[in-house]
């Protein structure tokens, strides 16, 4: 149970996302196109095209468990070996700079560069705390579920069983 909450509440967090996560993208890239191509650009750039491969995959596979009965096998390996290798990337990325190090940004009007660190806490700890949201949310969920019970169920009266011994013929 714990299993099936995790896939539905990741498939319903990836399709509230979707649209927000697509525009962003679109303007980080937009607001960071011309900046030197360095290895953390490079880096991103890797990481991205893993995240969209990731994406389009969570999406077939979504299509696939929605209109058909089974998934399939390779676009789920797709979707999970994508988001599995779109980390180290991304971790990368996003990893503080160190100081004196070149920085695509204007200094302010001081001569100085904007300090990030205090919005990178924020975003940290928001991704920290929407985890343990959700965890906490598929436990929940997950303990409060109770499953059929079948013992005790009476087909309806206009049930007809297949001739033979065999009740799923």
């Amino acid at each position: 149970v714990g299993s099936q909450m995790t896939v539905l509440v990741h498939t319903a967090a990836g399709l509230l996302v979707l649209v927000p996560f697509v525009l962003w993208q679109l303007s980080h890239w937009l607001a960071t196109r011309k900046s030197p191509r360095r290895l953390r650009k490079i880096s991103a750039y890797v990481g991205f095209w893993l995240l969209a491969a990731c994406t389009v995959s969570g999406l077939v596979i979504t299509w696939q468990a929605l209109f058909g009965i089974l998934i399939s096998h390779f676009w789920q390996q797709i979707h999970l070996w994508t988001g599995v290798l779109a980390v180290p990337f991304g971790a990368y990325h996003l990893y503080p700079r160190r100081e004196g190090g070149s920085l695509p940004i204007e200094p302010l009007a001081n001569g100085s560069l904007p300090d990030y660190g205090p919005a990178r806490r924020r975003m940290w700890k928001l991704a920290f705390g929407t985890t343990l949201a959700l965890l906490a949310l598929i436990v929940v969920v997950a303990l409060v579920y109770r499953a059929p019970a079948f013992g005790d169920y009476r087909p309806p009266a206009s049930f007809k069983p297949a001739p033979g011994g065999n009740p799923f013929a």
